[in-house]
């Protein structure tokens, strides 16, 4: 077995060594080390004949990348072993977040040749105004995908961690089906509730995200609606039994929120008993079952005796 007399370069960035890891565009990355550097950024061995090109250093990355390098004794005619080290450019970790998830869509249309894990996605935001190279950022956990692979989401909810090309966890978190029932095969997304947080914990509650406001979610852009979950708005106090011509029977709604819900248009419906349907995405009206209040004359009437409201 032979081990070659010359040492491989080793990494330096600012003149400090760092093998691999973050580098932010101010940052200069070099080699140390005995010889002639050779290197490439495509993943291929420098020592391949097609590639014998002495690198020119510092090395100028424009995107994160793996980095190999071998050192050249030209007097010895040999080469050193190779040193590899995978650097992560720009604010990936700082910036990156996971803004919405489509984890259980409706079942499409029938016919059709689709299913519904064919409209399933995840929404990556950048948070920063510097810009983001998503080479090798990669998913680990919960999906396999490198931005080129392919990969589903588990419909009853799992762990997901994003990590950039050097490693480093951006983001590791769990998200459930049990959180909104709208979102689990209804056709609403779960969408982050403050996506600047610098609390990644955030990401790992049902705090942290809301449903979408639109069917099939806003994949590709800011979702400003807002959609109602059970528990927003509660039936907390009803008086149904008085001679008081002015006002008649009444009904008190509270908002369980820490937000203003602004209810212009809505109506307590009577008529149609069922489970509450989402707010129009136009008008902002919903209905909550078996009780209506008129638009125009907001008097009602409850049974003295008591009824299923």
């Amino acid at each position: 077995m032979h081990f070659p007399l010359i040492d491989a370069p080793d990494f330096q960035v600012n003149g400090q060594y760092q093998h691999g890891g973050q580098l932010y565009s101010q940052d200069t990355l070099d080699l140390d080390g005995p010889g002639v550097y050779y290197y490439t950024i495509d993943g291929t061995d420098p020592y391949d004949p097609g590639n014998p090109t002495a690198g020119v250093t510092p090395i100028n990355l424009t995107k994160s990348a793996l980095i190999r390098v071998r050192s050249y004794d030209s007097v010895a005619d040999e080469w050193s072993a190779l040193n590899e080290a995978a650097f992560s450019v720009g604010p990936n970790a700082n910036n990156l977040r996971v803004t919405e998830i489509m984890y259980h869509p409706a079942d499409p249309v029938q016919p059709s040749s689709y299913i519904d894990e064919d409209f399933e996605y995840i929404e990556l935001q950048n948070t920063g105004s510097e810009s983001i190279n998503l080479n090798m950022v990669h998913f680990t956990d919960g999906i396999d995908y490198n931005f080129g692979d392919v990969g589903s989401l588990d419909n009853n909810g799992e762990e997901i961690v994003l990590r950039d090309a050097a490693g480093t966890e951006i983001l590791d978190f769990d998200y459930s089906d049990g959180w909104f029932a709208i979102t689990d095969g209804a056709g609403y997304s779960i969408t982050t509730a403050n996506a600047n947080s610098t609390d990644p914990n955030d990401w790992d509650s049902k705090a942290g995200w809301r449903p979408s406001s639109q069917v099939d979610g806003t994949p590709g852009r800011e979702d400003t609606g807002f959609t109602l979950v059970d528990g927003d708005i509660v039936i907390s106090e009803i008086l149904t039994h008085t001679d008081e011509m002015v006002y008649g029977d009444w009904i008190e709604l509270h908002n369980t929120t820490g937000s203003d819900i602004y209810i212009g248009g809505w109506k307590l419906d009577l008529t149609m008993p069922g489970t509450p349907e989402p707010p129009d995405p136009m008008t902002g009206e919903i209905v909550v079952p078996k009780i209506r209040i008129d638009r125009i004359t907001p008097r009602i009437t409850l049974d003295n005796f008591g009824e299923m409201l």
